[in-house]
């Protein structure tokens, strides 16, 4: 006896490009470097800190009054972002509220020089970011009282970005004031670099200058110097972030149709 079995064809059912699952792939990448973040390191030749694809490391030249920086200076290179599009790295003491310089209106010159390398951290996720703009700012106490010839001198800072852009100076100069007691802070203003980059270099040289033309006693500190770097996403970052975006627009479509 001969037994027949017949079977049905199989059905082919199309497999559809998952846009959807792609898109929002695309976007949780983006949206993963997203949000606060801060790191801190002593300030010291070699250490580094790396938030969102840029790895700020202290460079050679880091020197208080000419002296080489130590452990026993207190100092650090903080790093803090609240997101993709403002980084700031700063230098303050490892005491909240201390002094990074400090001196006497009829005291001698005090002055930190320190330089930092900004370079890409190959290892970041969702593509770097390159900087666009920048800002310098200083907080501290300028106590001072001009008249019966007593001059009153700004404590000042100033950074230097270069390459690959032409040399960019950012000068932070500390108001005025009348009480020691009170904190304030001077900003540069911003700068747009050109081109973007996110391979460059910066020194910092902060001079607390007493002048001796000032009576006795009035004080002259700063507690931290501040870079802030406004970053834009590089290329293929962007490129992630389109296709996102992208993907979720051809999904409604389809869906409306």
């Amino acid at each position: 006896m001969k037994l027949t079995i017949r079977v049905p064809p199989q059905e082919t059912v199309p497999v559809m490009f998952n846009w959807h699952r792609l898109s929002i792939t695309g976007l949780l990448l983006v949206g993963s470097v997203s949000g606060a973040s801060a790191q801190s390191v002593v300030l010291d030749p070699g250490k580094s800190i790396n938030l969102y694809g840029l790895t700020i490391t202290v460079g050679s030249t880091c020197t208080i009054a000419g002296t080489a920086c130590s452990l026993t200076d207190n100092l650090l290179l903080e790093g803090v972002s609240t997101g993709r599009d403002t980084i700031t790295f700063e230098v303050v003491n490892k005491t909240a509220g201390s002094n990074i310089l400090s001196t006497t209106r009829n005291g001698s010159t005090e002055s930190l020089d320190v330089n930092f390398t900004v370079t890409p951290n190959a290892s970041y996720h969702g593509g770097g970011l390159v900087s666009s703009a920048t800002k310098l700012s200083l907080t501290g106490t300028d106590e001072c009282t001009s008249g019966n010839g007593k001059t009153c001198v700004a404590a000042k800072a100033v950074a230097t970005l270069s390459s690959p852009f032409s040399p960019t100076s950012l000068t932070a100069s500390l108001p005025i004031s009348t009480s020691s007691s009170s904190v304030v802070t001077g900003n540069s203003g911003s700068s747009t670099l050109s081109p973007n980059s996110n391979t460059f270099t910066v020194s910092d040289a902060l001079t607390l200058n007493p002048a001796s033309a000032n009576t006795t006693g009035f004080s002259l500190t700063a507690r931290a110097l501040v870079l802030q770097l406004h970053t834009v996403p590089e290329p293929a970052s962007a490129a992630v972030l389109l296709l996102g975006l992208g993907g979720l627009s051809m999904t409604r479509g389809r869906r409306k149709a």
